[in-house]
Order: C-alpha cells, then structure tokens, then sequence
C-alpha cells in the first residue's frame, strides 16, 4: 500500500496538469480566424488564410500556403510582421559592416583563412611545417 500511494499522486498530478493545459489549448483553438497572424510549434510563423474543424491553412510567404492540423499551431504571433529588409540583411549584401564578402570571409591570418593554423604550425626555428592529415 505504501508504494502505490505515491504513484497514484503523481498521476493525480499529471491528470490536473493535462486538464489546464486542454482547456487552454481548446480556448486557443476555437477562437483562431482568418486573418490571425499565428505561430506554430516548428517556429513558422504566418497568417491563417482558411480555418476548418481540424485543419488550418498558413500562408507563409506570398502565394506559400500550408496546410495543418489545428494542434500545430502554438498560438497567435504578437510580435510586429514588419517588412523584411532589402538585400539580405542589417548590413546590406556582405552581412558585416564596413566589410566586403571577401573581407569578411577572410580570417585572421589574412588570405590563408581561420583554418590555416589547423593545417600548418611553427617549429623552434620559426619556420612554418605542414601538418600529417591521416584522412
């Protein structure tokens, strides 16, 4: 008897949990309409285009409509859609400012790249030694 009173609390617990948790699932779900901007469980976020007893769909993109379950979505997307900025990022098209791709691509070791110190070191004399690749 001592051994089945904790397991039957836990399931106890686990029961209540699982209540709230429907009814706020239930809630979210049968208020959803077209238009709400929402977010689903993957990270997609979009705007409901059709809304049906199970299923909805999301567009995600322009002319990018998905279809899924309603249980998919985890709830309406508060945040500001905003227009997304113009080429391919804050910074314009390298992605670091006041850098140019090749700039910004080049490591610390000038044109050799990040990886050269893995491919070659320096023995007592300065000189530069390539190292044994066993691949």
């Amino acid at each position: 008897m001592a051994l089945v009173l904790p397991f039957l609390l836990l399931f106890g617990l686990l029961f209540l949990m699982n209540r709230g948790e429907k009814k706020k699932r239930a809630a979210l779900e049968s208020k959803l309409k077209r238009g709400d901007r929402v977010i689903t469980r993957s990270g997609i976020k979009g705007k409901l285009i059709e809304v049906s007893d199970s299923t909805v769909k999301v567009e995600i993109a322009p002319g990018v409509n998905v279809m899924m379950v309603k249980t998919a979505v985890e709830g309406l997307d508060t945040s500001d859609p905003g227009p997304a900025p113009k080429g391919g990022g804050k910074h314009g098209k390298g992605g670091v400012k006041g850098k140019s791709d090749s700039d910004a691509n080049k490591g610390a070791k000038g044109s050799k790249g990040a990886d050269a110190d893995r491919d070659s070191e320096e023995d007592e004399s300065g000189k530069e030694k390539k190292k044994r690749k066993w691949f």
